[in-house]
């Protein structure tokens, strides 16, 4: 593999990426939205069930890149457990870490999430990372983020 495509695909994103958790539809789901790249084909469908505030459980199904899978394997693994504002601070800081000089809140993302970072320095890679993390905002009825792709 390239030095590129290894700074890109780091062995973590190729972890996540080869070996997705919580892929599949998820029974019992009482949220459940889905976003696409009309770009580059990425289409993913992220599925939550949400009780009292609280995601008790994810998953997901990705037609997509090894980056948008890795994503949303990921996603689905930090979100269990949470509350859905922290869901919501979650997908800001992750997008503001890819997007902004200034990244804010990445105390909070773990070591996993900020293993997204690699992605920043491929700028037409990372709404592949983000497409997720946009489903899953909107599976919650929360604002979308401005640099969403369309449907």
């Amino acid at each position: 593999m390239s030095e590129v495509l290894e700074r890109l695909y780091s062995p973590m994103i190729r972890e996540h990426a080869n070996q997705p958790r919580n892929r599949g539809r998820l029974r019992g789901a009482n949220r459940r939205a889905s976003a696409r790249n009309p770009l580059c084909g990425d289409c993913v469908s992220v599925y939550l069930r949400v009780d009292d505030g609280v995601i008790q459980e994810a998953a997901f199904e990705s037609f997509g890149c090894a980056l948008c899978r890795a994503s949303a394997s990921l996603l689905t693994e930090a979100v269990r457990g949470s509350h859905v504002e922290l869901v919501v601070r979650l997908a800001v800081a992750v997008e503001r870490m890819l997007t902004d000089r200034e990244s804010g809140d990445q105390e909070l993302l773990g070591d996993d999430l900020i293993g997204l970072a690699c992605v920043r320095g491929f700028p037409s890679r990372v709404n592949c990372v983000l497409l997720p993390w946009w489903a899953a905002l909107e599976a919650l009825g929360q604002p979308q983020a401005t640099g969403q792709p369309g449907r």
